[in-house]
């Protein structure tokens, strides 16, 4: 064999080989990524699950920057949610049940498109 060949022989080995450690990395960078996913889906399905399960409880009122509006955070049907109504509406331990006054009258919009 002649130099050249044998350069040329070692050039092409040389990217076969950087094209392989390229395709390592790649498949191991996504097979850490979709662990990663996993693990956090998981984590979200646990926090969810300390939440309280059954009617909604407001935990938390707080006065917002507009004087009749406060931020009602509230915990139940296994998540923690916060909304915004009018500050003389709800107390901390109420429920959010749907036959109560409060709901009943309720001063929260919804849009249709």
């Amino acid at each position: 064999m002649t130099v050249q060949k044998i350069g040329l022989m070692v050039d092409l080995t040389n990217k076969f080989l950087l094209y392989i450690v390229f395709k390592f990395i790649i498949y191991i960078m996504g097979g850490l990524f979709y662990v990663l996913i996993l693990i956090s889906c998981q984590s979200n399905k646990e926090n969810n699950a300390n939440y309280h399960q059954g009617e909604p409880v407001i935990l938390k009122k707080e006065y917002s920057l507009i004087p009749t509006i406060c931020m009602y955070t509230y915990e139940g049907y296994g998540r923690k949610e916060t909304f915004e109504d009018k500050c003389n509406k709800y107390s901390v331990g109420d429920k959010l049940g749907g036959n109560t006054n409060a709901t009943k009258n309720d001063t929260l919009k919804i849009e249709s498109k």
